[in-house]
């Protein structure tokens, strides 16, 4: 990756949302929390603020994204907003279609969509669906919502699938800002989704690797980019949006900042490490972490921790192996508040200025596949 003309190493930074709670009497501070460092993040310049969707465990208090991101729309000066992810399979598509929409139209375009097919079987049985199927029904489930974004005004629309059916005689509301359809990612580790994304013109949204791993990643990702024949302009588009989750906790050195850091680290490693009462499923085995139980591992590939000095140098190891976003987690494992807040400090003030970006500037009204993206999705349906 080139260095600017300054010397800085350009990169884009967000901030991603996934607080978890240890009971109903922590809720309420932690979502106002949370709404306040979604401020700041937008006040520092971070390009967007990530909120994903969970329910029923205690893992991300908020459990909407979709109405706190509505709740946030209102109130940034520049931010995105980006869903990471929402769950498909959970959804009824043409619900999920009017809460893409009616985000795309508060944030004037500036949102980002990702979806994936979930997997935890808690959340999945609370919400009347059968994780194991989770791909088939991921793939019925999207291909209903890009022939709904697609579909004409006033010709009646009819759908089936395995856990929905109806019939819209009218359209769908509101219609979104960016047209034809807000813009979609896909969320994924798998070599052969992040391939289909780069031919069809998806951005990517990765989870949690060591800086070298990345590189493969990358490049495969532009590889296919390549051969999907885009133009300029959805191509950078979709590498501005190609980021990668780093768990960030900067203090003023290495040594304060680690012993700061484990027990919020030991907490986020151990949640949900016994199995539910229904025998669900243990999520302990890294369906969320994206990362082995190993706590080397664990920590070479989700944890950015140390001075100032030492994430900007692990975050310019992003950087030279290709990797041009950092979606930063600040809050996780019931870290204390004050040792949040002096984190994020720290990351803003002496971090981000030794990197730069140039603006997210892009035609949200342009109707046409070149700016819209996910103008299909993979003939196997698994994105």
């Amino acid at each position: 990756m080139t260095r600017l003309d300054d010397g800085r190493q350009p990169m884009r930074f967000s901030m991603y949302v996934i607080p978890q709670s240890r009971g109903a009497d922590d809720d309420q501070e932690i979502i106002e929390t949370q709404v306040e460092h979604c401020l700041r993040a937008d006040e520092a310049g971070f390009d967007a603020v990530y909120l994903t969707e969970h329910h029923f465990n205690g893992f991300n208090t908020y459990a909407d994204p979709f109405m706190l991101g509505a709740h946030l729309a209102g109130q940034f000066k520049q931010a995105h907003i980006g869903i990471s992810v929402a769950a498909v399979p959970l959804w009824n598509p043409l619900r999920l279609v009017e809460q893409c929409n009616l985000l795309d139209v508060l944030t004037r375009g500036r949102c980002i969509i990702g979806l994936a097919p979930g997997g935890n079987p808690a959340e999945a049985a609370g919400l009347g669906r059968d994780a194991s199927q989770r791909h088939s029904l991921m793939e019925e489930t999207l291909d209903v919502m890009l022939r709904a974004w697609d579909h004409p005004d006033g010709e009646k629309f009819e759908y089936a699938i395995t856990h929905e059916k109806g019939t819209m005689a009218g359209r769908v509301m509101p219609a979104s800002f960016r047209r034809p359809r807000p813009l979609l990612a896909r969320a994924t580790h798998t070599d052969d989704t992040i391939a289909r994304a780069g031919r069809e013109g998806w951005p990517v949204m990765f989870g949690r690797f060591e800086p070298t791993a990345g590189r493969a990643k990358v490049d495969l990702y532009r590889a296919a980019l390549a051969e999907g024949g885009h133009d300029d302009e959805l191509v950078r588009e979709c590498l501005d949006w190609l980021a990668v989750t780093q768990m960030i906790h900067v203090a003023e050195t290495d040594e304060q900042a680690w012993a700061e850091v484990e027990p919020a680290l030991e907490a986020f490693r151990s949640f949900g490490s016994k199995p539910s009462k229904d025998g669900a499923g243990d999520w302990a085995k890294g369906s969320y972490r994206g990362v082995s139980g190993d706590r080397e591992t664990f920590v070479n590939q989700a944890v950015t921790v140390g001075s100032p000095d030492t994430v900007a140098a692990r975050l310019q190891e992003f950087a030279d192996n290709g990797v041009p976003h950092v979606r930063t987690m600040f809050s996780f494992g019931y870290a204390p508040r004050e040792r949040v807040d002096r984190s994020i400090e720290l990351f803003t003030s002496e971090v981000m200025p030794r990197f730069s970006r140039r603006p997210l500037e892009y035609d949200l009204r342009k109707a046409d596949d070149k700016v819209t993206l996910g103008a299909k999705a993979s003939a196997d349906g698994t994105y």
